[in-house]
């Protein structure tokens, strides 16, 4: 079921001199992987669709294929995705997952 306020601004860069930045604190690990999307994205693709991709494949190739997937399903508004990827390369300081390291 969508959302019932899904269409509704809550929050636009320009709009104020001042921008409210809405953050989320924690750590973030080598091979954790972030999505921030539009509903033009999950109004036609799946959690488990989304997870399933994200985890499979290079995050470009994630984009692409989620924007596909979308367009073929008819999608009726507009579609941001970004996908980020930790790494532990130098030039990202994610540490290695807790997991990893037998923790």
């Amino acid at each position: 079921m969508a959302w019932p306020r899904r269409n509704v601004v809550t929050r636009a860069l320009g709009a104020k001199d001042d921008a409210e930045l809405e953050i989320v604190d924690g750590p973030a690990y080598a091979g954790d992987r972030f999505l921030l999307c539009s509903d033009g994205l999950t109004a036609h693709v799946a959690d488990d669709e989304i997870g399933a991709l994200l985890k499979a494949v290079h995050p470009q190739t994630a984009v692409d294929d989620l924007l596909h997937l979308t367009l073929k399903r008819g999608a009726t508004d507009n579609v941001s995705i970004i996908v980020v990827d930790c790494s532990d390369t130098d030039a990202s300081p994610a540490a290695p997952h807790p997991g990893d390291r037998g923790d």
